[in-house]
């Protein structure tokens, strides 16, 4: 179970892109808050 939750943490950003996305998506946030979001978040993982 242990390896199981520690491997995500190995993809890397793409990973954590993904997550946050479902995030945001199942928060029902308004499209252009959630456009705005990601955009923040790809410019702190990817420079």
């Amino acid at each position: 179970l242990l390896e199981y939750y520690s491997k995500p943490y190995e993809l890397g950003a793409e990973w954590f892109g993904d997550v946050y996305r479902a995030k945001l998506l199942t928060m029902k946030l308004p499209k252009r808050v959630l456009v705005e979001y990601v955009r923040v978040v790809k410019k702190e993982l990817f420079g």
